[in-house]
């Protein structure tokens, strides 16, 4: 596909695309070993990424959510699934949830679902988010990577006309100490730093003109949050690996070799937040 935007590609299109997204590059940090087998391999979606994806569906897509997500069947109450009448009863249940897979639909349980709303009920009566939402959703970008020549791709979850590039996340705690961590260890930086790259090189503009923007929702308790801004420092951090990534996915390609870790024996050494204890 050429490079440009695509406003209205289907998630699952987006996802069959041959292109480098940023969920690429943080095996590519580690190795092409890593990258390799990441893009090669079948991985099946946690707890945690399913309920991110209902609620990204939820705040994000609510037409096709409704259409697309069908509550869980409860099993009655007192019912053995040892007996006839309960191996009957489950069953009926799993062709019942073939079908509906067959027509392209999902099951949600009943505690996700009430989560995805209340996340969304939250969301609705703050003004300024509400703004913020109230922006082009899932819009595809593809472009060529003007170093290595890779061609890539993203989705931002929000896009502002102010120049707002908003990625929505689910996390335990949306406190800025905490959610930082999240950032680091999830390499969160990583994939702003492509999504800002490729929206700049789309639209015609330079990657300062831009921010970006994590609106951190908690899953539990009364369902907080925050609109954290990522920082310049962070920015630039994202930035460089990205770059480095792509860099390696380029060299692997190239060569054909996708080597691991380097195996020369290692010292370790305490870490300095260490004291003995």
């Amino acid at each position: 596909m050429k490079p440009g935007k695509y406003p209205n590609m289907p998630a699952a299109e987006y996802h069959a695309l041959d292109a480098i997204g940023s969920s690429s590059l943080k095996p590519a940090l580690i190795s092409g070993s890593k990258y390799h087998w990441y893009t090669n391999s079948h991985k099946e979606p946690t707890p945690a990424m399913i309920l991110g994806t209902q609620v990204h569906a939820c705040v994000l897509e609510q037409d096709w959510f409704m259409e697309h997500y069908v509550l869980e069947v409860q099993k009655p109450a007192g019912l053995d699934g040892r007996t006839a009448e309960g191996k009957a009863w489950f069953k009926n249940h799993r062709a019942c949830v073939a079908q509906l897979e067959a027509e392209g639909k999902e099951v949600i349980s009943d505690e996700n679902f009430a989560i995805c709303f209340n996340i969304l009920n939250n969301l609705s009566v703050d003004m300024a988010t509400s703004k913020l939402l109230d922006s082009e959703h899932e819009v595809t970008y593809i472009w060529r990577d003007e170093y290595t020549g890779l061609l890539c791709k993203c989705r931002p979850d929000i896009l502002h006309e102010a120049g707002i590039v908003t990625d929505l996340k689910t996390c335990q705690s949306a406190r800025e100490e905490d959610f930082q961590k999240v950032i680091v260890n999830m390499k969160y930086h990583v994939q702003a730093a492509h999504y800002l790259n490729g929206v700049a090189a789309i639209e015609g503009c330079d990657v300062d003109e831009l921010s970006f923007s994590f609106l951190a929702v908690e899953k539990q308790d009364d369902f907080d949050f925050q609109i954290i801004e990522l920082g310049d420092s962070l920015r630039t951090y994202g930035f460089n690996a990205a770059q480095k990534a792509l860099q390696t996915i380029k060299n692997c390609r190239e060569s054909g070799v996708y080597a691991g870790y380097d195996k020369t024996p290692k010292v370790i050494e305490a870490p300095y937040w260490y004291k003995g204890e």
